[in-house]
């Protein structure tokens, strides 16, 4: 619903809600059609391991479809824009449901409008959290999407892995996939209910060029595109390579993999709760700080697990993924929010999401495929651990230095906002 005025404490509040439910029901959806099911799904209809990898960083790679969000937003609003793109994702999933029995480019076909779709529907929400909440509210809001959201996600992987430990296969694959068209169904009734004020459409309609002229001349836009880009490039290298590494190194069933995204759900709760407070003491860019050490620690873990290790220490790396999501990609959402003016948050949502997730992600895409076709050709052919343990190898040296990425931001981000806000806001 748009207003034609500003949002009163009341409405601000209920629209907080809305988005709480809109998130907990695409969780839902997501924890169907995620990264985990769609890996499983590629594996199943024998795309080669090669591809895969690189298959994990699609999720980055995704944000170069935000400019349809944007034209579909300033036409409709974010909340009727956001529906649209979430019934866009529910006919996709119920195209990959079908994977098992039709040809592989329907696969890619269903893949790539789902992408688009869930990435469109990022492209809004930038604009409508700033407008339901004021600042001094925006760290609870976020934190209480994230918990929602991933509570949820925790929620629907526990469920959708008990079902596929009892009844295993193809068949049960393909109905978790339209089970979670039903979700997105429901997440897009929840957006349509939001009540967002006129000035979010209008900042959608505003010539995209000039925005995107004015937030370049920002330099702290400038200085986040840098470190975006150096965080995502990294986050996809290597925590999405925990499903295929388990599966294939490991030899983890399709039940376990669910089960560990379940609990890398269950990590992200945790962390999101945990980033809140320190964001709230420290600072985002010393969130930042504290989280890429961290991230580290998941290539050490499979380069010195044995092959024969005991399932259950599986749970590590996921659950060490699950709160660098958070330490991460919540706090470079939360700095963003926090010292990007509001008149440049489209242009500067379209440089710091199109550029360091979309760009990052094709550039992630390709140095996952390259990396893991070098490893497959050039390691031990008799141990299923080998070329996994090259991959997490070569990316630990290849970012050894991004910890100079959110250092290089400004400590102090709204001293350093208003510096610039005369020239502007």
């Amino acid at each position: 619903m748009i207003l034609n005025r500003t949002l009163d404490a009341a409405e601000r509040l209920a629209s907080q809600k809305t988005l709480r439910n809109y998130w907990a029901a695409f969780a839902l959806g997501q924890a169907c059609c995620g990264e985990a099911t769609i890996q499983l799904m590629a594996l199943a209809i024998n795309i080669p391991d090669r591809v895969v990898a690189a298959m994990g960083a699609m999720n980055y790679a995704g944000f170069l479809a935000l400019p349809l969000g944007f034209v579909l937003g300033g036409k409709l609003g974010a909340g009727k824009s956001m529906q649209l793109e979430n019934y866009l994702a529910a006919l996709a999933a119920l195209l990959l449901a079908t994977s098992p029995w039709t040809h592989p480019i329907l696969f890619w076909g269903a893949l790539l409008l789902f992408l688009v779709a869930r990435a469109a529907n990022n492209a809004m929400r930038f604009p409508l959290q700033s407008h339901i909440a004021i600042p001094s509210e925006v760290p609870s809001m976020l934190s209480r999407n994230y918990v929602s959201f991933w509570g949820c996600t925790l929620l629907g992987c526990l469920a959708v892995s008990l079902t596929m430990q009892i009844f295993p296969g193809n068949g049960t694959l393909a109905a978790v996939f339209a089970a979670g068209s039903i979700f997105f169904i429901c997440s897009g009734g929840f957006i349509n209910r939001v009540k967002e004020p006129q000035e979010v459409k209008k900042l959608a309609e505003q010539k995209l060029s000039s925005q995107l002229k004015a937030a370049w001349q920002n330099p702290l836009v400038r200085h986040q595109i840098y470190a975006g880009c150096m965080i995502n490039l990294f986050l996809a290298a290597v925590v999405p390579m925990n499903i295929l590494c388990a599966k294939r190194g490991m030899d983890a069933s399709d039940a376990l993999i669910i089960l560990l995204a379940a609990i890398q759900a269950m990590a992200s709760v945790a962390g999101s709760v945990m980033v809140k407070h320190i964001t709230n003491r420290c600072g985002p860019r010393k969130m930042m700080l504290i989280g890429y050490p961290l991230v580290w620690l998941i290539p050490l873990f499979w380069l010195l697990i044995p092959a024969d290790a005991p399932r259950f220490v599986l749970v590590l790396p996921f659950i060490m993924g699950g709160m660098v999501l958070m330490a991460l990609g919540t706090s470079l959402e939360n700095y963003f929010l926090v010292t990007v003016p509001e008149k440049l948050q489209i242009g500067g949502t379209f440089l710091v999401f199109v550029v360091t997730g979309g760009c990052s992600g094709a550039a992630g895409m390709a140095l996952n495929w390259l990396l893991f076709y070098l490893a497959e050709n050039f390691c031990d052919s008799s141990s299923a651990m080998a070329p996994f343990r090259f991959y997490y190898a070569i990316v630990g040296a290849l970012f050894a230095l991004g910890i100079l990425a959110p250092w290089s931001l400004p400590g102090k981000a709204e001293e350093y906002r208003n510096m610039i806000r005369s020239k502007f806001e």
